[in-house]
This record gives C-alpha cells, structure tokens and sequence, in this order.
C-alpha cells in the first residue's frame, strides 16, 4: 500500500489511488491525490510539481517529474524473475512557494509475464457436427496484459483425400488488468466435401504483446450422413397446360439438414437438366433450404394435347437421393400450314476463296402462321445440323460456323430446315 509521511500544516501532501500487484513490462498509470496537510484536507491546488523516484533499499534514484495535472507518471514494470520481486516508488510534491511536500512511497509485487494460460477452446455444436455446417469455437484464457491475439486454426481431410485448412484471427482487449477477458468466438463455415467419419482439429494460440503463445485444442466428429433430403415443393403444378412458343421453368425446393443439397436432376419430355451447387440456379435460403430452378423451358409443338411428366431427383453431398414427380400438358396445334423460309446470307453464287478454311455467317428468314419453333443449318463438311439462334424478336434466325472449301469452281450446297419445310439451298461457288 502507498503511505504519506506526518505532514506540516499547509504543504501538499501525496497518497496513492491504489496499489495492486504489477506485470512485468507492462504499462501502468500511478495516480495521486494531493492534499493541503494530511488525508483528511482540502485537495491542494498550489502545486508546482510532483517528483518521482525509485527506490532500491536506502537509495532513491529521480525518474520523472510532473508538472501539470493529473501529476500521474506512467511507467512499464521492470523484467522479474519467475519467483517474482518488488517495485517501489517514491513522491514528493512541492507547491507554488516551493515548499517541499513529505515523500510518500508505494510498494508493488511484481509478476514475471508468462505466456497465456489456461487457453481452452469450447465448440458449439459440441462432440460432432455433418460437413457444411457451422461450427462456433470459443477460446478463452488467462493472461497478465491487456490485449493478446486469439487464432483458431481448423484443419481436416477432403472426401477427396486432399486437406482442409482455414484460420480465423480475433484481437481481445480488455479495459485495465482487474477486468475479466472477454471471450473470442470464431465462427467456421465448414465446406459440405469434408471426408464423412473423420474429425475435424481446431487448434487454438493466444498470443500476449510481447510474443509469448498460449495454445489449447477441440475436435469434433464430422457425422456420416445417411439421410435423405425433402423435397418442401415442386411447380408448376400438376395439370398446368402450356400452349406452344410458352416459356416455363421447373422449381424445387430442397432441405438438407445435415450436408446439404448438392444437386437436382430435372427430366422431362426426353430432356434432362441437371443443375449443380455452386450455381446461379441454385438460392440457398434459412433453414438448410435451397431453390434449383432448372431455367427457362420452351414449349415445342404437339399435334394433339400432350400430358409431359416431369420427375426431378435431388440428392445431397453424401448421394442420399429423393425424388418427385409432376406433369404438365403441352397444348396441342393443328396447324396444316407449312412455315415459310428464304435465305438471307450468304446469298446465291456468293463466291469464296478456294482450298480455305473460313468462318461463315448463316441467316435465314422464317415465320409461320402459328410459330415458328426452330431453324437448323446444314453446312459440308460439318456433322449434324446446326441450330439456328433467333435475332432478337425479328423472323432472322443466324449462325456461325466454319466453312471449308475445296478447288476452285467446286460448288458447296448450304441448307436450312424448318419443321416440316426444308428450305431451297443456295449454291455457294468456289
């Protein structure tokens, strides 16, 4: 504890705010009170300076001087051996007459600064947890300072056979010494591929300023998932009737409360769309819900009223499939009128270089009284047909390909179909 010497009337005298045990090369603040004759007078307000010293024994070395309210010195705690020491300190303040107040002196234990203590990490959930969940790790520790650097390293193997490794860094403070440490919780988003039955480490280090490393450990069981998804709902709604030209999509949404939902295979009039995560047709919502869509469906032509089933299959990261069925009608079009086609470009005779190869811009026009549902170019020398792209909203459907000539004067026959109308195919000369 701080003491004052019996004062004089009328000289300031100093008394410490408090004395508490002190860590190693930490910084501390020595606040004093100063007051006219002894504890009980009025604070003193004619000071001049307060004198600080450090006192080894019987000798007393000067240190600091403060000349301006508060009159506190700051000072680092010197190095201590690991049984410990002491440090004191010595004050004596003089007022605006230079009278020279008595000295006080204060006495500290000094504590060597270890590294952090007692450094323990608690996981929530705790014991285990499924791939593709979030797990909280909870570190805390003891420690002499006032801030330290708490680091959660998570470390695991893949289904893949390859590692996992993801670390979190959180600085902690606290206000003065005598408050308790706050907890640092780091929070780890867990990728759904991590290899089922196996654990995953959190190794945790507190690091205090000067260095020293504190370390602890937590492990969970990663749980093997054997549990299929739900399937929460599927549109369009049975019975729904599409008319030909009409765009649709399919929509499931999925619920995996373990891994999580991983893909959804759509089928479909003798389709299939599969649509995997990551992806932009997939919305991951609350509650371990996803949304595929499987993107827009244009509905083809049907010569009479056709029911389509549609069957989507979703599965999660460990291969739990779960099905569901619907069906929609395709509207049916008697439609005896055969579509209409004329060829834009290249335009007849159009002439090439020979014995090259070049690329090649295909446009034709098309329309129908009810709609027209493709185009499709044949080109030499390139398998199978090449499906058309529509132009905006106009009646051009286009391509590109590569063309490749032979010697001059051999002609090429370019073709273009429509359903059920094959339109006359330009010559191109070489």
């Amino acid at each position: 504890m701080g003491t004052a010497s019996a004062a004089l009337p009328n000289t300031v005298v100093v008394f410490f705010r408090s004395s508490i045990g002190l860590a190693t090369l930490l910084p501390w603040i020595l606040g004093v009170d100063l007051r006219n004759g002894d504890l009980n007078g009025t604070t003193a307000t004619d000071v001049a300076k307060v004198d600080y010293f450090r006192v080894d024994g019987s000798t007393a070395t000067y240190i600091f001087t403060a000349t301006a309210a508060p009159w506190s010195y700051r000072f680092v705690a010197p190095e201590a051996p690991p049984a410990g020491s002491t440090l004191t300190l010595r004050a004596v303040a003089t007022d605006l007459s230079l009278n020279e107040g008595p000295p006080a002196t204060i006495t500290w234990d000094v504590k060597p600064n270890l590294a952090p203590q007692n450094v323990t990490v608690t996981m929530l959930p705790a014991g285990a947890i499924y791939p593709g969940n979030h797990a909280l790790a909870t570190v805390t520790f003891d420690d002499e300072g006032t801030q330290a650097t708490a680091q959660v390293d998570a470390s695991a193997l893949k289904s893949d056979g390859s590692a996992y490794a993801k670390s979190l860094v959180k600085t902690v403070i606290r206000a003065k010494v005598s408050d308790p440490w706050p907890a640092a919780q780091l929070d780890f988003d867990l990728p759904a591929n991590l290899k089922q039955g196996t654990k995953v480490t959190f190794d945790a280090s507190v690091t205090d300023v000067r260095g020293l490393k504190g370390t602890g450990s937590a492990q969970l069981d990663l749980s093997v998932d054997s549990i299929a998804p739900q399937v929460l709902s599927l549109t369009p709604a049975s019975g729904t009737r599409y008319s030909i030209g009409q765009k649709y999509s399919i929509v499931a949404v999925i619920k995996d409360s373990e891994t999580g939902a991983s893909e959804v295979t759509f089928a479909f009039d003798n389709q299939s769309i599969k649509v995997t995560v990551p992806s932009s047709q997939v919305t991951a919502g609350a509650d371990h819900t996803w949304t595929f869509n499987s993107g827009q469906i244009t509905v083809p032509a049907k010569n009479v009223d056709t029911t389509i089933p549609i069957t989507i299959t979703a599965k999660d990261y460990s291969g739990n499939p779960i099905s569901r069925s619907t069906e929609v009608v395709y509207v049916g079009v008697n439609d005896p009128t055969v579509p209409k086609g004329a060829w834009l470009c290249p335009i007849e005779k159009a002439a090439y270089p020979a014995n090259s190869t070049l690329s090649v811009k295909l446009q034709a026009r098309a329309t129908d009284d009810i709609a027209v549902t493709g185009v499709k170019f044949t080109v030499p020398g390139v398998s199978g047909p090449i499906a058309a792209t529509r132009v905006g909203t106009s009646d051009v459907y286009e391509a590109t390909t590569t063309l490749t000539t032979g010697a001059a004067g051999t002609p090429l026959t370019l073709s273009a179909t429509l359903p059920m109308n094959p339109l006359s195919a330009p010559t191109v000369a070489v």
